[in-house]
């Protein structure tokens, strides 16, 4: 099976403030279209980013958007494992 092509999970703090899901249908069906844990985990990343972008600069704002997006890209498409169920290896 092919890996879907992933799509951008977040938008800038500026956006994120007045996200409306309306805004963004490719990442609403994304996020419908996948396991049942794929949206509350979303929901912690936006949580963590809001706090992030409210505190930090715009710089480590961006950075930890980018990391953010980028594991819970990783285990949406290739683990397919909520993150409560990573192990490290041993």
């Amino acid at each position: 099976m092919a890996t879907p092509r992933p799509i951008p999970l977040y938008p800038t703090y500026t956006e994120l403030k007045d996200f409306s899901f309306h805004d963004y249908p490719d990442l609403w069906d994304l996020l419908e279209s996948g396991e049942s844990w794929w949206m509350s985990h979303w929901l912690w990343g936006r949580e963590f980013l809001s706090y992030t972008g409210r505190n930090k600069s715009e710089h480590t704002f961006t950075r930890f958007r980018n990391e953010t997006e980028r594991f819970l890209l990783w285990i949406f498409l290739i683990k397919d494992t909520p993150m409560d169920r990573l192990h490290k290896a041993m």
